[in-house]
């Protein structure tokens, strides 16, 4: 069974929007919230931009939608990703 995951930064003008559009498409869906840009896992996940969702299948990553810069992600990027 795979798990979706949101990472996302409160300081995020792209993430606060992109918020309320992952709750409602990905009900239960994980949450992490990455503040702190020291963070190890910025590097351990090679996340250069947030939003970004991340498909997980028994603890490793099957796929992941990247914000694109200033921009971030929409809801029809999430939509579509979810049809995959």
């Amino acid at each position: 069974m795979s798990e979706v995951v949101l990472y996302h930064s409160s300081w995020c003008p792209f993430c606060r929007a992109f918020l309320k559009h992952y709750r409602e498409l990905v009900p239960g869906g994980k949450e992490v919230l990455l503040d702190d840009t020291s963070d190890p896992r910025w590097i351990e996940l090679r996340l250069d931009y947030v939003p970004t969702v991340i498909e997980y299948e028994g603890g490793t990553e099957k796929r992941r939608l990247m914000a694109r810069p200033m921009v971030g992600l929409r809801r029809r990027d999430l939509e579509d990703w979810l049809k995959g």
